[in-house]
């Protein structure tokens, strides 16, 4: 997904195994954003005028507009708002020096702002996330699956402001 495309647009990449591993643990290999991703280096290299990417070029990357709107507004439109509930409360709770966060975390987060819900349906959410992207999961802890996402979230909006949006839509 990665380098055969780079190869036919003729892109060099210097030290290729470690920009292909940022590149996957930076999309959390989700094709669209890997696409995305590349897409923004190809664009870098057009402005420059150079033909080769090495590791520092994808520093970067992350600040480009456009894929902070497509982070986000991907996310904003194809979750509910118990996801989207679910999100913003392990945002409020989730140390990222943490192994990640568990169903129980994710309830006593969503308790602090007084979201009490079946546990069938904050679980079946939770996967629902795992399935879209948003988390992966390793045993019982969730982590975020995408590194930036969390950081270009808050950076983009007031996460406490956005869960009382969706508190006040309804979530249930």
């Amino acid at each position: 997904m990665i380098l055969q495309p780079m190869e036919s647009l003729r892109v060099h990449l210097e030290r290729r195994n470690e920009i292909v591993d940022r590149i996957f643990d930076e999309t959390a290999g989700q094709p669209n954003l890997i696409q995305f991703y590349c897409s923004i280096l190809v664009d870098q290299l057009d402005r420059t005028g150079s033909r080769t990417i090495t590791p520092e070029d994808l520093f970067g990357v992350h600040e480009n507009e456009e894929l902070r709107g497509f982070l986000v507004n991907t996310f904003m439109d194809n979750t509910t708002n118990l996801e989207k509930a679910i999100v913003f409360a392990a945002m409020t709770k989730y140390l990222p020096e943490k192994t990640g966060f568990d169903l129980e975390t994710v309830d006593a987060a969503l308790a602090e702002h007084q979201i009490i819900g079946p546990f069938l349906e904050i679980e079946h959410a939770c996967q629902n996330l795992t399935l879209a992207g948003t988390f992966t999961k390793q045993g019982r802890h969730y982590h975020f699956a995408t590194p930036i996402f969390p950081r270009i979230l808050s950076e983009s909006y007031n996460v406490d402001f956005l869960l009382r949006k969706v508190l006040q839509e309804g979530i249930w």
